[in-house]
């Protein structure tokens, strides 16, 4: 997974504070916010599968296909809904490094999608969908 930066840089604090603030959706892909609202509540054992594959999330990183959005990696065993809850609580305002360099700060409005480092198929986290043993992150292939 990407590298966090961390700054005390008084001028990267705000570009980041005043991106934050003008960015808007373009796509139908989650937020980190809305993916951090669906998870509240859930029994933190519950397990979190993506609809394909059964695979699970592993954690979050840039993502390749834009550095200042996050991607959710994945493998056939991964974080049940408390402690993929807690990643995606730490991402929230930490700063992270491109695939090729850069420092991205992430926020609530920051869009999600699948893959794992280094990786770019453009698949995006579009629904959470609570069932009755496993909570179910849907996705979607957005060109």
């Amino acid at each position: 997974m990407g590298q966090r930066v961390k700054t005390d840089d008084p001028d990267f604090e705000l570009a980041c504070a005043l991106s934050d603030d003008l960015r808007q959706p373009l796509h139908p892909a989650l937020r980190l916010g809305d993916l951090i609202d669906a998870l509240e509540g859930v029994d933190p054992d519950t397990l979190v599968q993506f609809d394909f594959g059964g695979f699970e999330p592993t954690g979050v990183a840039s993502y390749r296909g834009h550095y200042s959005d996050l991607a959710i990696g994945f493998a056939e065993d991964g974080l049940k809904a408390g402690e993929f809850l807690k990643v995606l609580k730490e991402a929230e305002g930490a700063v992270f490094t491109g695939y090729k360099g850069g420092a991205f700060r992430m926020g609530r409005q920051t869009p999600m999608w699948v893959d794992n480092w280094g990786r770019y198929n453009s698949v995006a986290v579009v629904a959470v969908e609570h069932q009755e043993y496993r909570v179910i992150l849907r996705t979607k292939m957005i060109e």
